[in-house]
């Protein structure tokens, strides 16, 4: 019996330190693990990482937003800003000291015309008018004389036909010589001009020269193409299902593709033809301010905004996406908070931002908002 108490005291010690053995001590859960990280909700930079980071910072600006056509065309000047230069009369050409790009301004003198025809015409006038006294003299005193019967009829009406015609000669000849740019008054003081100035008509850029010294040009041979820049449009081609859409006075953006340029203006004008082949028209468009940094004939990306309206909107640079939401960074006396906002529409340069009412009227990050977003995870 006494075998058999001790067997199973045996058994149960060692039941018991089987138990104890299986049994693992897990430590105490701490309250601050059982809490999530923090995010990051500021980001602290110096000057010289933002500068170095390229961040720039501003406020949400008044833009114009809404729908838009898109379109291609050219930066081109009004005809009436291009001149072309003739002489108007035939003659051999002087000096030419302008080459294409020169700028110049309206009536400075380009080259010199001459050729003896120019002198002989000059003297004609001279003669024509030394003789035109002489005749209206002797046409009055033969009117005097036949009203006393000392002179027929017939001498009166000579004397007055004679006057009459070199009267015509002289008027013909000084407004001919006026046409082609002499100076009546140097003339009519007996100074004969060897030479013809040809006078820029209008201010600006030389784009082509056709002649050279000593080349005998003719009243049809051009001799300068002139174009004044001052003040461009644009010449649009819009498909003509969207013509509808177009009204004049909206508003326009042109881009100069590969230059980052870009110029605000409006539509002036909208064409009344349809070119079949194309199914387009021509629309008429003014930049914003002239003049602008392009050349005629370049070619530039635009977009005509239809429905308009102006709305809070930041550039692109300055909002930040994680999956469906959108955020940005708003400048607090300890750094950049990062807050979440609502996107209306974009027109792929700008977006429309609807702002908590709490961070209205502060500075934002317009630019650099990502790399702040990457210091802050």
């Amino acid at each position: 019996m006494k075998k058999l108490i001790y067997i199973i005291t045996i058994f149960t010690v060692f039941l018991l330190m089987t138990a104890c053995n299986n049994q693992v001590e897990e430590p105490p859960i701490e309250e601050s693990a059982i809490e999530e990280a923090p995010s990051v909700t500021a980001v602290s930079l110096s000057s010289d990482q933002m500068q170095l980071a390229d961040i720039e910072t501003g406020y949400p600006e008044e833009y114009l937003m809404g729908g838009f056509i898109q379109c291609n065309g050219v930066a081109e000047i009004p005809p009436s800003n291009m001149q072309s230069v003739h002489s108007k009369t035939k003659g051999f050409v002087g000096t030419v000291s302008q080459i294409i790009g020169d700028y110049v301004r309206k009536g400075q003198v380009l080259t010199t015309i001459s050729h003896p025809e120019l002198v002989k015409l000059q003297r004609e006038y001279l003669e024509i008018r030394a003789g035109l006294d002489a005749l209206k003299k002797d046409f009055e005193r033969k009117k005097e004389l036949a009203s006393e019967d000392a002179a027929s009829l017939k001498a009166v009406e000579k004397a007055e036909a004679d006057y009459n015609t070199a009267l015509a000669h002289h008027n013909g000849l000084k407004v001919e010589l006026e046409l082609l740019g002499f100076s009546i008054k140097k003339l009519d003081e007996g100074q004969i001009q060897s030479r013809l100035n040809i006078y820029a008509p209008i201010s600006g850029y030389i784009h082509k020269v056709g002649i050279n010294p000593g080349k005998l040009i003719m009243e049809e041979d051009k001799l300068y193409d002139i174009l004044d820049v001052d003040h461009m449009h644009l010449e649009l081609q819009i498909f003509a299902k969207d013509l509808e859409k177009v009204k004049e006075g909206q508003h326009l953006e042109a881009m100069v593709p590969g230059t980052g340029k870009t110029f605000k203006g409006e539509v002036h004008r909208i064409g009344r033809m349809i070119d079949i082949e194309k199914k387009t028209a021509l629309v008429h468009g003014h930049f914003e301010k002239d003049p602008v940094d392009v050349f005629p004939g370049t070619y530039v990306q635009a977009k005509i905004y239809v429905e308009e309206e102006t709305v809070e909107a930041l550039p692109l640079s300055a909002i930040v996406r994680t999956g469906e939401k959108s955020f940005i960074f708003v400048e607090e006396p300890g750094g950049f908070q990062k807050v979440e906002v609502g996107l209306g529409r974009e027109d792929g340069k700008y977006a429309e931002v609807l702002i908590p009412e709490a961070e209205k009227g502060k500075k934002v990050v317009t630019k650099g908002a990502y790399y702040l977003n990457g210091m802050g995870e």
